[in-house]
């Protein structure tokens, strides 16, 4: 008897397991192409028995519980050409989950999800096409122990992404060109194309999807997606910036208000200095030092010296979305002087009052400070 265990880390919706990461282990306990069917939501950190079926096939049981179903099926797949890279990060500008998300714990697109955790895959439309597109570089902890990203997470990879693009179908009133059951999906063993993992001593990633894994690897049968792998790279979005915050603001003042005192204070100092600059291209930047922070004493800083400037400073830059509605602009951050701010999605209320930009930040951690806080820059 074989068993599985879904860890909790790679949940789709709360509770359950991603639906593409779970059909991928399934899919590589098989030897031939099978096609998966989920019978129940599968449960996390749960031990499950895989029984092989006469005639073929694997049923997943929870107890006497039946999770989910593998059949023997046949793999018949049309790929349309893939978009190239800057198209592809167009595209996921257009995410619909940076505006909405019903599980953004999600493993796979989940928007609250940190790089090295969780996939962020965030796959947009491009309608004229009839596609959905998103680039990825994928994390080390994928390798298969190969260089290569394993089975199961190449099948989860494809699983939200499968969602978007049946809406971008209906949307457009263009069926997708094969269809499945609720709760199923097809797999295969054999030949596949994979990516290669992203290196932690290299910022360049070239997986193209020209190797074989030669393990069970699911693939969700909806030709409306394409995924790419190169780093990330600028374009112009100048139709979803909005207007009245694109360009440069000079900071003015930073205050924090600790939870759930109420005391109020200037985060760094009297007069702080700092500049937020939002792009027509959608790309975003912003510093802030401190009012007290001294030159050092010589040419080069000493520790204790560079540890204070550290600590007197705030940066990062990234992405940036806007929700004109619920007022709030959302900085998605591709790099930081904080790495524990890396990867994850700041949203912030902000109000427009003539020349004047306030952001006001949910209560969170102070990176200065430690202290929970809101800050109102």
């Amino acid at each position: 008897m074989k068993t599985l265990t879904i860890a909790a880390r790679f949940c789709g919706p709360p509770g359950s397991s991603n639906g593409g990461y779970f059909a991928g282990l399934v899919a590589t306990l098989a030897s031939e192409t099978v096609a998966v069917r989920l019978l129940k939501p599968p449960p996390l950190d749960t031990e499950l028995t895989v029984d092989e079926l006469e005639g073929g096939g694997w049923r997943v049981m929870q107890a006497t519980e039946p999770i989910a179903e593998a059949r023997p099926a046949r793999l018949e797949l049309a790929a349309k050409p893939a978009p190239d890279y800057l198209e592809a990060v167009e595209a996921s500008r257009r995410y619909a989950g940076f505006r909405s998300h019903r599980f953004p714990t999600c493993f796979v697109c989940g928007t609250r999800r940190v790089r090295g955790d969780g996939l962020r895959i965030f796959a947009g439309p491009m309608p004229e096409r009839g596609m959905v597109a998103a680039p990825w570089v994928p994390d080390a902890s994928l390798d298969g122990g190969d260089g290569k990203v394993r089975a199961e997470f190449m099948s989860a990879a494809l699983d939200c992404p499968g969602y978007y693009a049946v809406g971008t179908a209906a949307s457009t009133r263009r069926a997708p060109r094969s269809t499945t059951r609720r709760g199923s999906s097809a797999a295969w063993r054999g030949r596949c194309g994979s990516s290669r993992v992203r290196e932690s001593t290299s910022l360049k990633h070239r997986g193209r999807g020209d190797v074989a894994v030669k393990r069970s690897v699911l693939l969700i049968i909806l030709p409306l997606f394409a995924l790419l792998c190169p780093v990330s790279a600028q374009t112009d979005r100048t139709g979803s910036a909005h207007p009245d915050l694109v360009g440069t603001w000079r900071l003015v003042s930073y205050v924090g208000e600790e939870v759930p005192s109420g005391v109020r204070s200037d985060v760094m100092g009297a007069h702080p200095g700092g500049y937020i600059n939002y792009g027509r291209d959608g790309r975003m930047i912003v510093i802030i030092v401190g009012s007290e922070r001294k030159r050092p004493a010589g040419p080069v800083a000493t520790p204790e010296e560079a540890a204070a400037l550290m600590r007197s400073m705030l940066a990062y830059a990234g992405t940036y979305t806007v929700d004109a509605a619920a007022k709030t602009v959302t900085h998605h951050v591709d790099v930081s002087w904080d790495e524990t701010r890396t990867g994850q999605s700041l949203m912030r209320t902000y109000r427009l009052n003539g020349d004047r930009l306030t952001l006001l930040t949910d209560p969170s951690n102070d990176p200065a400070t430690g202290r929970k806080t809101v800050r109102t820059v």
